[in-house]
């Protein structure tokens, strides 16, 4: 348990869940149920910005344990040390020419979408 990889992972793995959970939280229970309640208010909106704030602060460190997860996963694939995977041409190869590049490209998309709702 003293490989950093371990940890980046995990790290984003319960953050992608956390921002999952609190958009369709939001979208599916909070939202649906405000609109039904006849009370209209501080708890709405002191609700939602909690929310939003959690999701942020969620996608924050998704999106910063993704680029880590990149760089340790890239110097673990050209067996280099993290310093050096800036100064190879190696980022690039392996965002477009491995699997793991596709799918990270694809999480930093619906990333990138959940920041503009």
């Amino acid at each position: 348990m003293d490989d950093p990889l371990i940890w980046v992972r995990a790290v984003h793995f319960a953050s992608t869940l956390l921002v999952s959970g609190t958009v369709f939280f939001l979208v599916f229970i909070a939202e649906p149920s405000f609109r039904e309640s006849s009370y209209r208010g501080a708890v709405p909106a002191t609700v939602h910005r909690q929310l939003r704030w959690v999701a942020g602060l969620s996608l924050l460190i998704l999106v910063v344990s993704g680029a880590a997860w990149l760089f340790l996963q890239t110097a673990r694939m050209i067996d280099v040390p993290v310093s050096e995977v800036f100064s190879e041409a190696a980022l690039g190869m392996v965002l477009m020419r491995t699997g793991f590049g596709h799918d990270w490209i694809v999480r930093l998309g619906l990333a990138g979408l959940l920041i503009f709702p």
